[in-house]
C-alpha cells in the first residue's frame, strides 16, 4: 500500500508540474541543471505516467523506475539544500511547492527505500491488493488517498510550519 501512496504522490506532482512549470525550472537552476521548459514538461509527463502505471499495477519495471525517481529526487534535494540553505521552492508540485527541508529529503529517501524493497520482494500491486476485498477495496483506496494527502501536506506545509 505504501508503494501506491508513493505512486499517487508522484503522479500528482507530475500533473502539477505540467500546470505550472516555473517552480521546477527554478529548482533545476538551483541544482545547476538545465532548466528548459521542455525538460520540465517531459519530467511532469514521465512522473504522471510512472505514477499512474504503478497504480495500475503494470509491473516491476515501473515500480523500479518509481524507486529510482525518489532516489534521484533525494539526491537533488540534498544538492539544493547544500547550495541554497536559504531555500528555493522544490518545484515538486507546481505552484503548491515549498522550499525543500530535511523532512522532504527524508520522505524522498524513505520512498526510494520502501519502493525498492517492495519491488525486490515482489509486494502485491494495488490491483492485486484490491482483489476480493470487501466493498471493492474502498477502505484500501481511501487509505492510499489519505496517505498521499498526508505526504503532500508534509511536503508542502512543513517548511512553513517550521519556519522561525
Amino acid at each position: 500500500m505504501l508503494v501506491a501512496v508513493a505512486a499517487l504522490v508522484l503522479a500528482v506532482g507530475g500533473v502539477l508540474k505540467l500546470t505550472d512549470p516555473e517552480p521546477t525550472q527554478a529548482m533545476l537552476t538551483a541544482a545547476g541543471l538545465p532548466d528548459r521548459p521542455a525538460l520540465v514538461y517531459a519530467l511532469g509527463i514521465g512522473e504522471a505516467v510512472v505514477g499512474a502505471g504503478v497504480l495500475a499495477g503494470t509491473g516491476l519495471f515501473l515500480t523500479a523506475t518509481l524507486a529510482a525517481l525518489y532516489a534521484g529526487f533525494a539526491v537533488l534535494l540534498a544538492v539544493v539544500l547544500r547550495r541554497h540553505p536559504e531555500g528555493v521552492d522544490c518545484g515538486c508540485f507546481g505552484r503548491y511547492s515549498a522550499p525543500p527541508s530535511r523532512v522532504h529529503l527524508v520522505i524522498d529517501a524513505a520512498g526510494a527505500v520502501v519502493v525498492a524493497a517492495a519491488a525486490a520482494v515482489g509486494a502485491p500491486s494495488l490491483p492485486e491488493l484490491l482483489e476480493g476485498q470487501a466493498a471493492g477495496g474502498l477502505p484500501i483506496l481511501i487509505a492510499v488517498l489519505l496517505g498521499a494527502l498526508g505526504v503532500l501536506a508534509l511536503l508542502t506545509r512543513t517548511p512553513a510550519a517550521t519556519a522561525p
